[in-house]
């Protein structure tokens, strides 16, 4: 039969038609609410509980409606981890999990699906879903629980270690447990046997669940779990993920300011001291101080021997520390060209503490940061001459080359405060002074209308070190209670609102330890924080909840004020 040409336009018109029809229908119905129901996990094979599950069943998990499958196999885990990633298969709603070389003989599995999977429509599960298998005869009950300190992530991952199977466990590798911790940072590891365990936990910002050293936040824990038997439950104490930077500090560039003053700007904020040595043509120069920039530790200042114009200098670093503790064991040698100029500019003040106007309580110091190294050897009174303010008697020192503390010996009176300071007392190490007058002015909160904070732990042969942190403030107080006492007292906290943590400070060192990777050390045991606690003027408030080294309490502050 002949079809004109006609008759064939209107019938491919009509095959456009129908294909486009088909897939419109394809889409989400145009009308109608948005989906705003959660996914959830409706069966698994095996079922929970399950024993004597064959070493080559697959799993299979159904859930109640399409699910955006990348997010959901991102957060499929398995314990134990087997060596080779499992093998991901859908059918629909159905996902199907197998394992190459199948499942270990006579072995407790827990398959958890975390809470970040997420339906066609973007709706995240409400909870994880988790149940337990065993290819044996009995499922094993042991289980190892614990808490992360403050808000967690949801790209926060804990993992455990068989150190049966692995004596020396790195973070960097592959670990045989892994889980979530949830948004309150509480993580459990459930079904495992008798053994002993190591657990660690990283901030995954690649995505891989895996710790990469230098580049994500690590917890080191201070105790690792020893399980009796396949029923024996453990809880450890709280971990504190930060971040573990294992890059030592650089010199990156040196640049002279004037003929005594060289500027160091370092890859990183670094402690002082370090070895420093300035070589010339005609020998080495004298470092007479060496100081941070005022505002920035990654900068720091040399005052040398006066340079010659134009000769080259190098000056050469070693033993440079990092804020964590990583130290240079190399030398490194920059070149500058000498400086003819005098420094005939007048040194600034950068910041004083308390800053004008600020409340503060009565035995608050006064400190004072210049932009450069000053004299410590100026002679005159401390205090400009004036009937309108006070002269207070004290203790005056220079905590460094260019800050300078002054403490009251006697606490300041209640009220506004104004000093005013001699100009002439402030030179800087060319002799040139201050070219504005010195005024610190405040207000004072008397000890009167201060507040306090009361609280226990429970008694241990280490001294605890309890700290109380402002939220809206910059305070920060401590206070140390001995080994075997169980009561701790905060004194002449200003009012506001406060967080306390507390820690066992196993070297008293004041100072918590936040354990090591390699070799490995493990960290201080944190004591649990309690998350704000109210400080009223002239009242005592009492916290219940007690600080313990064993188990901190996982609970929400619990207290009383009274005046």
């Amino acid at each position: 039969m002949i079809v004109g040409r006609q008759e064939v336009r209107n019938s491919a018109v009509f095959a456009v038609l129908l294909l486009f029809l088909g897939c419109a229908s394809q889409a989400p119905p145009s009308g109608g609410p948005p989906d705003r129901t959660p996914p959830r996990v409706v069966s698994t094979i095996p079922t929970n509980d399950s024993v004597a599950v064959s070493t080559d069943a697959t799993i299979e998990v159904l859930f109640s409606e399409p699910v955006d499958r990348s997010s959901v196999e991102r957060v499929v885990f398995l314990s134990p981890r087997p060596s080779i990633e499992p093998h991901f298969r859908w059918k629909g709603r159905r996902l199907r999990i197998s394992l190459e070389g199948g499942l270990l003989p006579d072995r407790t599995y827990r398959v958890s699906i975390g809470a970040e999977g997420r339906d066609e429509y973007r709706n995240k599960m409400t909870r994880s879903h988790d149940f337990t298998f065993s290819t044996g005869e009995t499922i094993s009950r042991g289980e190892v629980s614990g808490k992360l300190e403050g808000s967690v992530g949801s790209n926060v991952y804990v993992v455990a270690y068989d150190l049966g199977d692995t004596p020396n466990p790195d973070p960097t590798t592959r670990a045989a447990f892994v889980t979530q911790a949830g948004e309150n940072g509480i993580f459990r590891f459930p079904g495992l046997g008798k053994g002993k365990y190591r657990t660690f936990a990283f901030e995954d910002v690649d995505q891989d669940q895996m710790f990469d050293l230098g580049s994500e936040w690590l917890a080191i824990p201070s105790e690792d779990a020893d399980l009796a038997d396949d029923t024996t439950t453990m809880q450890l104490a709280w971990m504190r993920l930060i971040n573990r930077d294992t890059v030592v500090a650089k010199p990156i560039i040196a640049r002279t300011e004037n003929n005594r003053r060289i500027r160091l700007k370092m890859s990183e904020a670094v402690y002082l001291p370090f070895d420093v040595s300035v070589t010339g043509p005609s020998g080495s120069l004298h470092v007479d101080v060496v100081h941070h920039d005022a505002s920035d530790s990654s900068v720091v200042y040399l005052i040398t021997d006066p340079q010659s114009e134009g000769d080259n200098y190098e000056v050469t670093i070693s033993l440079l520390k990092d804020a964590a503790g990583n130290v240079s064991d190399r030398d490194t040698t920059l070149v500058v060209k000498g400086d003819g100029r005098v420094d005939t500019r007048s040194p600034s003040l950068v910041k004083v503490v308390p800053a004008a106007g600020g409340q503060v309580q009565a035995r608050t110091p006064i400190v004072l940061t210049f932009d450069e190294a000053m004299s410590p050897d100026s002679v005159g009174a401390l205090w400009a001459d004036s009937d309108s303010v006070h002269a207070p008697a004290g203790t005056a020192a220079w905590l460094s080359a260019n800050v300078w503390r002054f403490s009251p010996r006697d606490p300041w009176v209640a009220g506004d405060v104004l000093l005013r300071l001699n100009v002439e007392l402030f030179r800087d190490l060319s002799d040139n002074r201050l070219a504005e007058p010195l005024e610190v002015s405040f207000k004072v909160v008397g000890l009167a209308g201060l507040g306090t904070v009361i609280g226990g732990v429970l008694p241990g042969h280490d001294p605890f070190l309890i700290e109380a942190s402002g939220l809206n403030r910059d305070d920060i107080s401590t206070v140390r209670v001995a080994p075997g006492d169980t009561t701790f007292i905060l004194n002449e906290l200003m009012p506001g609102k406060y967080i306390l943590r507390a820690f066992i400070d196993l070297n008293d060192d004041g100072v918590w330890f936040p354990g090591a990777v390699q070799p490995f050390a493990f960290a201080e045991p944190l004591a649990g924080q309690i998350d704000t606690v109210e400080v009223r003027s002239r009242w005592e408030t009492v916290v219940d909840t007690r600080f313990s080294r064993s188990r901190p309490d996982i609970l929400p502050y619990k207290g009383e004020s009274k005046p």
